[in-house]
């Protein structure tokens, strides 16, 4: 089935010159691994996903995103490159500020750490290029989900090399996870299709 769903959106982006209607372009991420990297380490899932442009502008103007508003804005997130870390326990049992603690203070620790301090632990590697988080929010559930979502921004990198991996770091100060490191193809960056709107 997964196999018949991206053969349909290939065949939609060539014959419409890699241009999708919203609902095309909400399906079609749906089908893109490549996006996404996960890893689980030490009772815990860190899902991050990058989110392209046209994906975020989707989500923010939704119905009201027309073609006009979509050409006019579209180059103000083309300075920064998002994504988002999802981070909840392996068994979906709790979300991360919960998740293995032995006392209240440890999860007052936690938020602290995710809402006020964890910024200036994510970094973007790319072929010697290094650049730090620029926008960061920590996005609670207050236990209606079993994980959590922190929205990231960085910088574009000065160039890219489509031979190299691009990597999201983070370095983790208060779950005792350590150093992960989610690694990206690098046409993530330019590879996603152009909306079409009314």
């Amino acid at each position: 089935m997964k196999f018949t769903r991206t053969l349909l959106y290939i065949t939609l982006l060539s014959s419409c010159g890699g241009l999708l209607s919203k609902q095309d372009y909400l399906d079609w991420f749906k089908t893109q691994g490549m996006y996404v990297s996960i890893i689980e380490q030490d009772g815990y899932f860190f899902e991050a996903t990058f989110t392209p442009k046209e994906l975020l502008m989707i989500r923010e103007w939704g119905e009201d995103l027309t073609d006009s508003l979509y050409k006019c804005h579209k180059h103000e997130y083309d300075s920064i490159r998002y994504f988002s870390l999802k981070i909840g326990a392996s068994d979906q049992s709790s979300n991360a500020l919960k998740y293995n603690i032995n006392t209240s203070n440890d999860y007052y620790k936690r938020l602290e750490y995710f809402a006020h301090n964890a910024q200036h632990n994510f970094y973007m590697e790319h072929n010697n290029q290094h650049v730090q988080c620029k926008i960061y929010h920590f996005e609670r559930y207050y236990n209606t989900s079993p994980y959590d979502i922190i929205l990231l921004g960085f910088p574009r990198f000065s160039e890219i090399d489509l031979t190299q991996k691009i990597y999201l770091k983070f370095y983790d100060a208060v779950l005792g996870v350590g150093a992960l490191s989610f690694d990206y193809s690098p046409t993530i960056m330019n590879n996603s299709p152009e909306l079409k709107l009314n």
